[in-house]
């Protein structure tokens, strides 16, 4: 072969792989998640719990529509309704529990299998000195009363159902707990003192600035837990962990909504190494943990939520 010719053809070779592998990039090939639009070319849009308003800022930065709800807002229009987005950014098991609602009213199944992202464990923080480290559920409930109040979200937010949920299995040393233990007297009775006070938001801050003052306790993450009692003023303060009788963990989940198109590649974006980093840096552990999250059946997280009224 002339030599010209021999460095012709290297040079076509070199344009047609260069071509190639911008167009692979172009669809979504790279290691780092790809585009942010589906098969189709359309933009996908999400909706996030309020719980992770940070991780949506970013993921609105990188193309992808993210719109922030409280979780019980989009529950409750899930009921019965369909979604206008290709997936919800929640925590488990909100996308459960709004299945498990639909079944009720004889709808079908919205989400498809929710996808673990991120996880963190659920926490007892206590701001009272006279509350051990090793002061339970149990032990904050019967402490409170007379100004001494405990935090817990309200069952609208995305982590509320959860940690009332861990509260009362904790406080019955057991999670398959049934609608008949909500609705007891004595069941009920304990529920009243654990929520007593108005749903509390921004706890951890608080407890970090005004000590007991705020609450004396509070239902969180250690996600959320950790920064407060780090901080110079929650070392002041003397903020520490409890221990809850039952161990459990909150995951954050993408659930897609089911029979939408071109949604693998959606959550493929949402586990990739920017959105692991992402989670990293807003405390959170990522990937998933992985397996049971000690917390009870989707159906119970719907009965305690009715049950609840604050």
């Amino acid at each position: 072969m002339p030599p010209r010719l021999a460095k012709l053809l290297a040079v076509v070779a070199a344009v047609v792989m260069i071509g190639a592998a911008l167009w692979i990039r172009s669809r979504g090939g790279d290691d780092d998640g790809g585009s942010s639009t589906g098969a189709s070319g359309r933009r996908f849009r999400v909706v996030c719990v309020t719980e992770l308003d940070t991780i949506c800022q970013q993921l609105r930065r990188q193309g992808i529509d993210a719109e922030v709800e409280e979780a019980g807002t989009t529950a409750d229009a899930l009921g019965q309704g369909a979604p206008g987005y290709d997936a919800w950014i929640t925590i488990d098991p909100w996308p459960a529990m709004v299945d498990a609602v639909r079944q009720q009213h004889q709808q079908p199944d919205v989400f498809d299998p929710a996808v673990p992202i991120a996880s963190s464990d659920l926490a007892l923080l206590l701001a009272s000195k006279d509350l051990s480290n090793d002061c339970g559920w149990d032990c904050v409930v019967a402490a409170s009363g007379q100004q001494q109040e405990i935090a817990i979200p309200s069952e609208d937010s995305g982590l509320g159902p959860q940690l009332i949920a861990n509260a009362f299995s904790s406080h019955l040393k057991k999670t398959d707990f049934s609608r008949a233990d909500i609705e007891d007297p004595a069941g009920k009775g304990w529920l009243d003192r654990l929520l007593a006070s108005a749903p509390a938001s921004d706890a951890e801050r608080r407890m970090a600035t005004e000590g007991a003052a705020a609450y004396i306790a509070a239902g969180t993450t250690e996600q959320a837990a950790q920064p407060a009692i780090s901080s110079a003023s929650g070392t002041r303060r003397g903020l520490h962990f409890g221990s809850p009788e039952l161990v459990a963990r909150a995951d954050v989940v993408v659930a897609t909504v089911a029979g939408r198109q071109g949604t693998q590649q959606l959550v493929a974006r949402l586990r990739d190494k920017n959105a692991r980093e992402a989670f990293r840096g807003a405390g959170w552990s990522a990937p998933a943990v992985g397996g049971p999250t000690g917390l009870p059946a989707a159906d119970l997280l719907v009965a305690l939520r009715e049950e609840v009224d604050r």
